[in-house]
């Protein structure tokens, strides 16, 4: 998991969307000589505190062909693009049943455009664009300190949903690991031992494995089963500072990965999974690894060990609107399954 990846062409494109005309403004899907557009609006739309960032990656859509059914919806004023939103639609199941739901990301908007309803106008084209499609609701996650967002999105017809918490890791465990190390040995996905785990958990997909395949993936395990798995999350994109430059391609190979931990099997047995855990942060350490990430449900009953070391946590908000007359989605009462290429 040391060599990164260069950059490639990607063999497809976010789907293409309808066009809509609401006074001077243009709505209409992406085209690939966007990216130079859609990059300077990611420069121009830092968020976070203290310290400002925004994602750096090589083209704008990199983030959404993570996912199997993209779309990315433009706002253009004057033949340039102004504002972006992306989606995701995915298919799952809430409650035992299954839907269709999209995942709403990346929305972004030029600093001399806010405050004329350009991103209203872009809610409403994604919106009547998902219920064509007969998609039954969207998601989106807002962190929980994010209080104008998060009033923004319920005031047009979002509610809360789960609490999700982001967890940061370094690479080295802060408390020491025994000396004996586990046996340990790389492994192929075993869907079953993930579908055990997670496939009675509302928006389960089982194939974000495959999804993330070309980015330095492993899956580490006991012989028992146990086990875990990590991507390369900075080979898409990376977060930065809001006052440091784009890198070039050289200081992209060079700078520190990111790796997104997912997929756990195993947490009734702590002991063992911790070991799993314990050797990929030693990993880590000799492979350029800045931080590791982990993603979960807050009411996910995880070991304790995972909250211990945890050197950050971010909570943000799932928050969830229907879109089809008459879907009120009947949550299980077990945590959401949280795919690991959201965040």
């Amino acid at each position: 998991m040391t060599d990164p990846l260069p950059a490639r062409e990607y063999p497809r494109l976010p789907g293409m969307v309808p066009t809509w005309t609401v006074g001077d403004t243009i709505i209409r899907g992406y085209f690939p000589q966007d990216d130079p557009f859609l990059m300077e609006l990611e420069r121009l739309s830092p968020r976070g505190e203290p310290r400002p960032f925004v994602h750096f990656r090589r083209r704008f859509i990199d983030r959404a062909l993570l996912f199997e059914e993209p779309y990315i919806f433009i706002a253009e004023k004057d033949g340039i693009p102004v504002a972006v939103t992306s989606i995701a639609i995915k298919n799952t199941v809430i409650g035992g049943e299954a839907v269709r739901i999209c995942y709403s990301f990346d929305t972004r908007v030029h600093p001399q455009y806010r405050r004329q309803g350009i991103a209203n106008i872009l809610q409403e084209a994604k919106l009547h664009f998902l219920q064509s499609l007969g998609v039954h609701g969207i998601y989106a996650l807002v962190v929980a300190s994010n209080l104008a967002s998060i009033n923004m999105l319920q005031k047009v017809g979002f509610h809360k949903a789960r609490m999700i918490l982001h967890l940061t890791f370094p690479p080295y465990p802060i408390i020491i690991p025994p000396p004996e190390e586990p046996l340990l040995y790389e492994a192929p996905v075993s869907q079953d031992a993930i579908q055990w785990a997670f496939g009675q958990r509302d928006f389960f997909l089982p194939d974000v494995a495959e999804a993330v395949a070309d980015f330095h993936f492993q899956r580490l395990c006991l012989s028992s089963g146990m086990g875990i798995s990590v991507f390369d999350q900075s080979l898409v994109y990376q977060q930065i500072s809001a006052d440091e430059p784009w890198p070039s391609e050289a200081e992209i190979l060079q700078r520190g990965r990111v790796w997104r931990i997912f997929d756990e099997v195993g947490i009734q047995y702590p002991d063992e999974l911790k070991a799993v855990f314990d050797t990929i942060r030693d990993l880590a350490v000799t492979s350029n690894v800045l931080k590791l990430t982990w993603i979960i449900d807050r009411a996910d009953p995880v070991p304790g060990f995972v909250f211990e070391e945890a050197s950050a946590q971010k909570d943000y908000w799932l928050l969830f609107q229907s879109l089809q007359v008459g879907f009120e989605p009947q949550w299980t009462n077990a945590p959401v399954y949280i795919d690991a290429r959201d965040l």
